[in-house]
């Protein structure tokens, strides 16, 4: 039986997105693109760009992350929309537990785990702004 017919079938029209293979440091996005679901093979999936350029090669369905969450909510269960966040605040835990203060988009503040974040480009540009700033004998906020 292949691995496509064990997994879930993501049906046309659905947006997705694609695993990047080589993204050089893990602080770079995880995954690309906003891409719709045109048609299905054997072999993966058939996208378009949402410029409506077909993507030259057929994606594996282990390569692709379903943008739809209400159809995915059982997946997400628990997780965080980090879609809504809206700024880092503060940070705090040891960096193998390290959480985020976030602001969110309905004006709250939000404990988010690092590795709930679909994107590092907040932590990323987070810290940025932190090795701005000169903290006087706290060196213990910097980033492995």
């Amino acid at each position: 039986q292949s691995r496509m017919a064990t997994e879930k079938i993501i049906p046309e029209g659905e947006w997705v997105m694609i695993k990047k293979e080589n993204r050089g440091s893990k602080m770079n996005e995880r995954w690309e693109g906003h891409y719709i679901v045109k048609g299905r093979t054997e072999a993966g999936y058939r996208l378009e760009s949402k410029e409506g350029v077909p993507l030259a090669r057929i994606v594996p369905r282990h390569k692709i992350r379903r943008l739809n969450y209400e159809m995915t909510k059982s997946m997400l269960k628990n997780k965080p929309n980090t879609e809504l966040v809206e700024d880092i605040l503060d940070h705090r835990e040891p960096r193998s537990r390290r959480e985020y203060l976030c602001g969110m988009a309905d004006d709250s503040e939000q404990w988010i785990r690092e590795e709930d974040f679909e994107s590092n480009a907040r932590i990323q540009s987070y810290w940025n702004s932190k090795s701005q700033e000169e903290v006087p004998g706290d060196r213990d906020w910097y980033p492995e």
